[in-house]
């Protein structure tokens, strides 16, 4: 158990993880040069700590803590100072007045190797109590480059939290596994979209590998994974990756994604502009960030990221009323990101709860929104695009069929104008004949006129006809309740495509007769003269 006795902090071997600025005092220091045992012990002005104080325009922080030991064992607790660049711990024995520092130097510029307590993630300081002893200790954080600076009060927000010994391995060894397995993890499914996209010949998917190494990227960096693996030896330079690439890639992989998937430039172009121009910005500002120091920036950035998730969010929301593809899991992925962004700004701004867990969490949100739309997403996309191979099989067959039944009504109409075109033969030879009786000649003639007239093979016409143009003459009828069945014979002739012979040569008429009959008909259509009646009739989608 942990309590406290005013601001003594009384700590036991096993005590969790607690807080050491509640029992903290604060004192700033202008000039590093001027850091001296004299200074902490005699010139330092201390008061209750209180985060508004913490500063960038100071060089240095002073945490002073009374600490108890009361167990018969030497105690140490971890403590992290995170981005600040150097931090030394110093003890002072109240009974004896001596004044000593401990070997406890860390800090995020001092390189690994050289650090009491070596962890990727942030800079781990240790505080060495004897047992059954009470001191005052002095936690004296040092910022030499302006970055330093600018960081100190997220580093005092996040860090400074007392571990004991099994707690701090717990808590940090399991979050360098959950990182490492994030970054697994999110590999894979870099790999199985780039597959997928080169499967499906979809651009789209693209933009989903785009998010997914944006997220790598974060975890990545975030995770110290560039310090753990020694990728730089210039940790300043490792800072400004872990802050610039993150927190400026995240949302534009984000931006994209939805801004592609969800068609805002066609569907919702207004919401589109936002997103687009909110991300532009904030990624501008956050690089402004690492080399101009004003609070400005951070305030513009801290609106612009909710601005940016929001719109994302209503988007998702209209497309899924729209009922669109795949909005869905596009609208539950957006609503996990404003929870993690919620649950992140409040632990940068209240002090229930650390911003070292908010940012866990939205880390862990993001990762399983990831994952949904790595596999949900690619899944559906793969399910629609082999429907759309199955139903461009179906059209082919139908078109296959359609065409076979074209050329079977056409054979149909070509025969019969053979066959008239034969009787005409027929009845010119008979009528040079001057040995035939001329009434019987008569007779004959009349006969093969007869053979002539297309209303004999009409029901056979019809039905081949109507495979092919199933709703014609129905719709015909319910545009033109005028027409004569022989008009309507003179349309479907036209919606093959017949010239005015050949029309001739099926009625078995002469084209004359077949002119006359077409200007009827225009007539009766009420065409202006601009417009072919071929025209008309065959218009896309007229009589379909």
């Amino acid at each position: 158990m942990v309590y406290a006795s005013g601001k003594l902090f009384v700590c036991k071997e096993e005590m969790g993880a607690v807080d050491l600025k509640e029992y903290a005092h604060l004192a700033v220091i202008d000039d590093i040069s001027d850091l001296s045992q004299k200074f902490l012990t005699k010139q330092a002005k201390f008061a209750p700590f209180q985060l508004s104080s913490i500063s960038g325009n100071h060089a240095g922080h002073v945490l002073k803590l009374s600490i108890l030991n009361p167990g018969s064992e030497d105690v140490i607790i971890y403590t992290s100072s995170f981005f600040i660049d150097k931090v030394r711990v110093f003890e002072y024995d109240t009974t004896s007045g001596l004044f000593q520092e401990q070997n406890s130097v860390n800090g995020y510029l001092i390189p690994p190797q050289e650090r009491t307590v070596y962890y990727s993630q942030s800079s781990i300081v240790p505080i060495y109590l004897q047992a059954r002893s009470s001191k005052t200790y002095y936690i004296v954080t040092e910022s030499y480059t302006q970055k330093g600076r600018n960081v100190s009060r997220a580093s005092f927000k996040m860090g400074f939290i007392g571990y004991d010994q099994r707690t701090f391995h717990k808590v940090y060894d399991t979050l360098g596994f959950v990182n490492i397995f994030m970054v697994g993890v999110v590999t894979i499914l870099i790999l199985y979209n780039l597959l997928i996209s080169i499967g499906l010949k979809d651009d789209s998917m693209i933009y989903l590998v785009f998010y997914n190494f944006c997220f790598f990227c974060w975890v990545f960096l975030f995770g110290g994974m560039v310090i753990r693996f020694n990728l730089t030896e210039d940790l300043n330079f490792e800072r400004t990756l872990r802050y610039l690439v993150p927190n400026t890639l995240l949302p534009i992989g984000y931006c994209l994604l939805f801004y592609s998937f969800l068609k805002l430039r066609k569907n919702f172009r207004f919401l589109g502009a936002i997103l687009i121009g909110a991300t532009v910005l904030h990624s501008v500002f956050n690089i402004l960030n690492i080399f101009i120091d004003h609070n400005a920036l951070i305030q513009f950035i801290q609106i612009l990221a909710p601005i940016i998730y929001s719109s994302a969010l209503l988007a998702s929301f209209l497309s899924f009323l729209k009922q669109s593809s795949l909005s869905g899991y596009f609208l539950a992925g957006s609503i996990l990101m404003i929870i993690g962004l919620g649950v992140l700004i409040y632990g940068y701004s209240s002090p229930n709860l650390n911003y070292l867990y908010g940012h866990i969490f939205i880390e862990i949100v993001i990762f399983l929104e990831i994952v949904v739309f790595s596999i949900a997403v690619t899944n559906k996309l793969w399910l629609i695009k082999k429907r759309s191979i199955e139903l461009a099989a179906e059209k082919s067959s139908i078109q296959n069929e359609l065409e076979r039944k074209n050329r079977e009504l056409i054979s149909f109409t070509t025969q019969q104008i053979v066959q008239n075109d034969r009787l005409d033969k027929v009845r010119t030879k008979l009528s040079k004949n001057g040995s035939v009786d001329p009434i019987s000649l008569k007779e004959f003639t009349k006969e093969i006129d007869k053979m002539k007239n297309f209303d004999h093979n009409w029901e056979g016409f019809r039905f081949q006809f109507e495979n092919v143009n199933p709703s014609f003459f129905k719709i015909l009828s319910r545009k033109h309740p005028t027409l004569t069945p022989n008009e309507s014979r003179l349309c479907a002739l036209l919606k093959l495509g017949l010239k005015r012979k050949e029309i001739a040569g099926v009625l078995g008429v002469s084209i004359r007769a077949v002119d006359k009959a077409l200007e009827r008909l225009k007539k009766k259509l009420e065409l202006s003269p601009e417009i072919r009646l071929f025209d008309y009739v065959n218009s896309k989608g007229a009589f379909e």
